[in-house]
């Protein structure tokens, strides 16, 4: 027997006067519809950092449209022998690269920073390296 449980968004959830340090999700391929639950809250600014695992044909949907709420994201890739640090590669706006060049497994983790983080931003930008 089912039980029916009740579904809140993030917008829904977290009072007026709070913001979120990290969001983290990995939906198998539902993460875009995840953040559109928070799109109030990224419109705002109120979600500092966001982890999220892009699939299929939403990877440049998904970066698009929170590049329009004001955050940069990059792709988190390894680079190198296994063990070594990871790297960040642009993923839209002000670095160069966009999904070309970026091979996948058919998923992708990636980063998104609020352009308002300037101290968060500043060190992901100096340490991106541009998609081949």
């Amino acid at each position: 027997m089912a039980t029916p449980v009740a579904a809140v968004t993030l917008d829904q959830a977290l009072p007026p006067n709070r913001t979120i340090d990290l969001l983290i999700t990995d939906a198998e391929g539902f993460d875009y519809v995840i953040a559109r639950g928070a799109s109030h809250l990224f419109a705002e600014g109120r979600i500092r950092l966001y982890i999220f695992e892009m699939h299929g044909p939403d990877f440049d949907g998904h970066v698009t449209w929170l590049w329009g709420l004001n955050y940069q994201c990059f792709f988190i890739m390894t680079g190198g022998p296994a063990g070594r640090a990871r790297q960040f590669s642009c993923a839209n706006g002000k670095c160069k690269g966009n999904m070309e060049g970026v091979k996948t497994r058919g998923w992708l983790n990636s980063i998104c920073v609020h352009r308002q983080e300037e101290m968060l931003l500043t060190w992901m930008l100096q340490h991106a390296v541009p998609v081949d």
